[in-house]
């Protein structure tokens, strides 16, 4: 039968493996992208790129709140952040275009047309989206704006930009996938934090019996080391008595030709006597 601490062990080792398969990283991020319309596929990256666009600038600020001048590596990073500036515009005139299409059909009441509460949260989107940009624009032109004052009070300008970079008043650009999948890992959280406990529990388990079976171990070992000083005590004996048989039997063996002996010369002459009466008889 199987022992109770290998069918713990089994279990847990199960339980991780579950955890580690919960726990990678999906990988059909792409597949679900393209199962959405345009405009949600624009919008969910748009929201991604502004996103990144802030945290370029906050490390550029970090950057050169460290080095107190500006950089190769600083300047590197501000042409990555106008850069990565136009691709979010390429991506919000395609959405305005989108928007624009689906103006017209609405307005021409085709089938399948947006619903007017759409159309205006889509509008207003893009109207959100301009305006992260145009933010991020002047946080990106800030620290060329006030080079003067940048080398009279150079941490008090970059503090202010990073947080500014960090920290919008406006509001946030809602990406509904995230968000599910925020609600989705934070339930993967709590189902990870109660089967760790669960394991904890079985680690601990498997901790005491194997207390118990080192225990039993050592018990073993002295029962062993006893038994194998009586085996040598009883081999011990044994010689001694095989000694003292082989002297006993070699005495005995001694006697018994002795007899042999006297009875074959009690033999020879009564042999010999009864043939010296029938010589004498004669």
């Amino acid at each position: 039968s199987t022992h109770p601490a290998m069918s713990s062990l089994r279990s847990i080792l199960g339980r991780l493996e579950t955890l580690d398969k919960e726990l990678s990283p999906p990988g059909g991020g792409d597949t679900e992208d393209a199962e959405l319309d345009p405009f949600s596929r624009l919008k969910k990256q748009c929201a991604r790129q502004v996103a990144d666009i802030r945290k370029t600038i906050t490390e550029r600020d970090e950057l050169l709140e460290k080095s107190g001048t500006s950089s190769k590596d600083s300047v590197e990073m501000s042409a990555r952040i106008r850069s990565q500036i136009r691709s979010v515009k390429e991506n919000v005139a395609k959405l305005r275009q989108i928007q624009e299409d689906a103006d017209k059909k609405s307005a021409k009441k085709k089938k399948g047309a947006a619903a007017p509460g759409e159309l205006d949260a889509r509008h207003e989107y893009i109207d959100l989206v301009n305006k992260h940009i145009t933010e991020c624009e002047q946080l990106e032109k800030k620290r060329y704006g006030h080079s003067a004052a940048a080398s009279s009070k150079p941490d008090l300008m970059i503090k202010a930009v990073k947080r500014t970079a960090v920290v919008t008043d406006l509001k946030d650009l809602d990406d509904p996938e995230l968000d599910a999948g925020l609600k989705l890992l934070a339930q993967k959280d709590k189902e990870l934090d109660t089967d760790l406990d669960e394991i904890s529990v079985g680690v601990g388990r498997l901790k005491a019996i194997a207390l118990d079976m080192s225990e039993e171990v050592k018990m073993q070992n002295v029962m062993i080391e006893e038994i194998s000083d009586k085996v040598d005590a009883a081999t011990g004996h044994l010689q001694d008595l095989n000694v003292k048989l082989k002297s006993v039997l070699d005495e005995q063996g001694g006697a018994t030709r002795f007899i042999i002996i006297a009875v074959l010369l009690i033999l020879v002459l009564a042999v010999a006597a009864y043939a010296y009466k029938i010589i004498a008889k004669k």
